[in-house]
């Protein structure tokens, strides 16, 4: 397939061609939405995509009542700052945007653990189409969050102007509509649909089995270039993805750390802090239970 080039930072993004798939109308997601939860909660099932659902830059899901939500944007900038990489080429010879998607969503949702939030990891892709319709973009494969709302976490997305998107009612993606699910509809549809709105972009999450991190994810070694960097500055991961975890949630809330001005810094800090894989596992723990 052909590469394409996009305005902003590079990242690895590549043509992709029309899929085959089915779009469901509003009214039946929401009826379908209800009896997912009303059939989850019967059998003990924990909460995965089963239908397609769009958010809007104001924050607004199909179907699912909105609860209050903390300020995230520190979070993801302490994230941002503390989490990321210069990009290169993968063994695939597919490049490397350097976003550390892996690492940002590990970190992200322990964080979330510790304030009671309930998050799930998608190892999925991301479809970016904006209104020049010959631009369709894949990002794969992606790793981000998503919420008991369905709402999308990602922290690691660098694209134009956006540097992150919330599951908040801030706007994470002004211009931008947010799209989630275990597939999405065909891109010609997307497409037109695009160009009929009042959007400049779609970013469009799917995944197959989003996952509760268990408390074994703490011993969780990164093998990507910012993983082995950590592992060659501080001799060793172990008890730093709780570590950051514990500092991540003080920025969710709202008296972000000071951890230093440069990456470096930050990381010897958080290395020398007091071992949290006890109180995150608690919390993974009591999320399970729910």
């Amino acid at each position: 397939m052909d590469d394409v080039k996009v305005r902003g930072p590079t990242i690895g993004l590549r043509w992709v061609p029309g899929w085959r798939s089915v779009c469901i109308s509003g009214s039946l997601a929401r009826l379908l939405g209800l009896l997912e939860g009303a059939v989850g909660q019967l059998v003990g099932l924990r909460l995965e995509f089963a239908w397609f659902n769009a958010r809007t830059d104001a924050s607004i899901i199909i179907g699912f009542a909105r609860k209050p939500h903390m300020n995230e944007r520190p979070a993801i900038d302490l994230l941002r700052r503390l989490i990321g990489h210069e990009g290169g080429i993968l063994e695939s010879g597919r490049p490397d945007p350097g976003w550390c998607c892996n690492e940002h969503a590990i970190v992200a949702s322990l964080a979330f653990a510790l304030t009671g939030k309930k998050t799930m990891l998608c190892d999925g892709k991301l479809l970016i189409l904006t209104r020049n319709a010959s631009e369709v973009f894949e990002v794969m494969p992606h790793k981000f969050l998503v919420d008991d709302s369905r709402n999308v976490f990602d922290s690691s997305i660098s694209f134009e102007t956006i540097r992150g998107i919330s599951t908040d009612c801030q706007k994470p993606a002004p211009g931008a509509k947010i799209l989630a699910g275990r597939d999405h509809p065909p891109i010609p549809s997307m497409i037109q649909g695009l160009k009929a709105s009042p959007f400049s972009r779609y970013f469009c999450y799917t995944a197959e089995r989003p996952l509760l991190l268990l408390p074994s994810s703490l011993g969780w070694v990164s093998d990507t270039p910012f993983g082995c960097w950590l592992t060659e500055r501080l001799g060793s991961q172990s008890g730093l993805w709780a570590k950051a975890a514990w500092f991540v949630r003080e920025a969710f809330d709202g008296s972000p750390p000071d951890l230093g001005e440069d990456r470096a810094t930050m990381w010897d800090t958080i290395a020398g802090s007091t071992n949290r894989d006890d109180a995150v596992a608690d919390a993974l723990t009591g999320l399970h239970k729910q």
